[in-house]
């Protein structure tokens, strides 16, 4: 009979060390503890250092991230997707503004409501995916091999 066995949660230590032996690997998986360790670590980085230094240190958690989405059966492009609608929404509201400055001759209440209602639905939708994104993120690693490699928590023994 199977028998699965948890290894023991990491330590801040053990966590930051598994991430920096592996910052560049979006292949493989990584614990809840290493990447919340980390991801704290980061954080408390972004509040003190320089934007340009918080910078360097938000990009080398999307390989960690990429690997944390991995170990809960997830692809890596949960993290891609919203990169991209991010960056795509921002793009469409810049130039959906000067568009619409450049083409609307009135100061139509209306049509400024409308603008803003078709942002906050961007925003909104944005939001949601994120809230997802956590979800996932503090979701348990699974337990047996998944298409991605072996359980980096959970050791079978026959």
């Amino acid at each position: 009979m199977e028998e699965r066995l948890t290894k023991p949660t990491l330590d801040i230590g053990e966590a930051l060390l598994q991430a920096c032996n592996k910052v560049i690997e979006f292949n493989g998986r990584s614990r809840r503890s290493e990447y919340w360790w980390t991801r704290f670590v980061v954080f408390i980085i972004n509040v003190a250092a320089t934007p340009f230094v918080g910078w360097i240190f938000s990009v080398a958690m999307i390989p960690l991230t990429f690997r944390r989405l991995h170990d809960s059966g997830h692809s890596g492009w949960w993290w891609g997707f919203g990169f991209l609608y991010k960056w795509f929404a921002l793009a469409y509201v810049i130039f959906d503004i000067i568009y619409w400055a450049v083409t609307t001759n009135t100061d139509d209440g209306l049509s400024i409501l409308l603008h803003l209602t078709k942002y906050g639905l961007l925003f909104i939708i944005y939001v949601i995916y994120q809230l997802i994104l956590i979800v996932i993120l503090c979701a348990d690693s699974e337990p047996r091999t998944n298409r991605y490699g072996e359980s980096p928590k959970y050791v079978t023994r026959d």
